[in-house]
């Protein structure tokens, strides 16, 4: 059984995966088979998710605050333990929609903090963390950790699609000053993106 999570958290973790490549598959090329050329460039690049966002569709992107809730203690909210521990305590999960400024649902993102590093590093939480991150002119790193496809038919249905749509998701910590300050999962929209991107799948694409 996977160690990612019961299908019953309260953040939307895609089931019923279909592929998922750790980081060392990511890093062997798995993705290089599964996805296209340009969706690899925008999941596995280093560039801001909200920056690309803007630049694809040629609108400001914005964030819906879905919650942003305190962690009891060391709790792990059904993630791997080894992953979430790197994660300082006392911890927030903070929700969001990534939304165009026309009001497109592009993405989903989901984010974990010690709360002294979210006061440091998102002070304002309307704002998309990329924009933030810009703003102090802060150096990080982007480790990604997990890649996978599956479906969440709440997330299918917030982008507008059939509850059985394939959707990509991500995992990835920031690091700063040597050490992560923040785990992000993230789950983009395709019907919008493909029309930017072209197909996600390699067999489609063939």
């Amino acid at each position: 059984q996977s160690t990612w999570g019961s299908v019953r958290e309260m953040w939307h973790k895609l089931e019923a995966v279909s592929w998922e490549a750790d980081e060392n598959e990511v890093r062997e090329g798995i993705a290089q088979r599964q996805i296209t050329p340009a969706w690899r460039l925008f999941l596995l690049g280093d560039g801001s998710p909200t920056r690309h966002l803007r630049l694809i569709t040629g609108e400001q992107i914005t964030v819906k605050v879905i919650s942003q809730s305190p962690l009891d203690g060391n709790d792990t909210d059904n993630l791997p333990p080894d992953v979430i521990s790197v994660i300082q305590t006392p911890r927030i999960r903070r929700q969001v929609w990534l939304r165009s400024a026309s009001g497109a649902t592009l993405g989903y993102a989901c984010s974990w903090w010690g709360e002294e590093d979210h006061r440091r590093h998102l002070p304002n939480s309307s704002q998309p963390i990329g924009m933030s991150i810009a703003s102090t002119r802060t150096e990080l790193y982007r480790q990604i950790i997990r890649l996978y496809e599956g479906k969440h038919a709440e997330l299918a249905a917030e982008f507008g699609l059939d509850h059985d749509q394939l959707l990509l998701g991500r995992f990835y910590y920031f690091w700063h000053e040597q050490r992560p300050i923040t785990l992000i999962y993230e789950v983009f929209n395709p019907r919008l993106l493909c029309e930017h991107l072209g197909p996600v799948n390699v067999s489609i694409e063939k």
